[in-house]
């Protein structure tokens, strides 16, 4: 399936990345299944955020055809989850779960 990557289809997969991965492990690794390299320093240090990580992410993917492609497949593979494993262990895991089917159901 082609996905046209749009500014708002950007935002989107940037929300719900933030929103179904709480902790920095299981995000980095989402996001190598969907193509992401570790080359130019792109993966998150332990000093920034999840937030800082992605404002600097996603601008560096939207320069090239290869990045817009990771793009697109970080949002088809975002869009299909049903199940937030990352998200359960927590106080507030309803929350957080509610708010990553939310963030999902707007990229479908």
């Amino acid at each position: 399936m082609r996905v046209e990557v749009t500014p708002d289809l950007v935002e989107l997969a940037y929300n719900a990345a933030l929103a179904c991965y709480w902790r920095k492990p299981a995000l980095t690794n989402f996001l190598r299944s969907c193509g992401v390299e570790e080359k130019d320093s792109i993966f998150l240090n332990q000093q920034e955020t999840k937030r800082q990580f992605l404002d600097r992410l996603f601008p560096k993917l939207q320069k090239t055809d290869g990045g817009l492609g990771i793009v697109a497949r970080i949002a088809l593979e975002l869009s299909q989850k049903t199940a937030f494993p990352d998200l359960e262990d927590w106080e507030d895991k309803d929350f957080k779960i509610e708010r990553a089917k939310r963030a999902v159901a707007s990229l479908n």
